[in-house]
């Protein structure tokens, strides 16, 4: 009879990940529930207050339900949120796995990249092709997309992109082609958050194998 040990670096790693999955999945059917309940509150709300007058009770309910407007921009900062969440996981769990990390950040290559390299030299690997395009994702679109919602904030017209920034949009917009919403702002959407979801998945899976905190498997002889 065999088994799996669950490495405790690894679980904390990759049960993140999943936890970040479901909160993506479950969003949408969570959000509609609060929408409908709230919309219910608001008309009895609105009836309760009225004393009979209908045009009363519109007006209070389309009053109190303006924030309803606003809902696709607090989807869009929903899904801003994750996909900041995600990059920042990505970045602390490989400095975590470089043990000693330089206190000086120096040269013009990311973290991302400092911790990368550091690893690889440490344990003699090489990132299989899968994994490389994983590492590429969050290194040219998701790290200098995540840099410009972090830095500049969430809604940015195009023009947030100067010309020194031209590669990096190109680079942003090889791996995420649909990067501008329809009235022209910088927007991230549930697809672009679950296939870094994807691509983080991929690329932590390796970096906790070749760092030794891989499953474990044993055999018990059955008596």
């Amino acid at each position: 009879m065999g088994f799996s040990a669950r490495d405790s670096v690894r679980a904390e790693i990759m049960d993140t990940l999943n936890v970040l999955n479901d909160i993506l999945h479950h969003y949408p059917q969570l959000y509609d529930e609060w929408q409908k309940k709230t919309d219910e509150e608001l008309k009895k709300v609105a009836r309760d207050f009225s004393d009979g007058d209908s045009d009363v009770e519109r007006s209070i309910y389309h009053s109190e339900s303006a924030a309803f407007e606003n809902a696709e921009e607090m989807k869009a900062r929903f899904y801003n949120a994750i996909f900041l969440i995600t990059y920042g996981h990505v970045e602390s769990c490989l400095k975590y796995m470089t043990d000693e990390v330089p206190s000086k950040h120096t040269g013009n290559n990311s973290y991302l990249e400092k911790y990368k390299n550091e690893i690889l030299g440490k344990v003699g690997a090489e990132m299989p092709k899968d994994v490389s395009a994983a590492y590429s994702f969050f290194n040219e679109g998701v790290r200098p997309l995540r840099n410009k919602f972090a830095h500049n904030g969430v809604r940015q017209k195009k023009p947030c992109f100067n010309k020194s920034d031209e590669l990096e949009l190109e680079h942003i917009k090889k791996y995420f082609p649909s990067v501008w919403d329809d009235e022209g702002y910088l927007c991230v959407d549930s697809n672009m958050v679950s296939k870094s979801l994807q691509e983080a998945t991929i690329l932590l899976d390796f970096f906790c194998n070749i760092t030794g905190h891989e499953v474990k498997y044993s055999n018990i002889a059955q008596q």
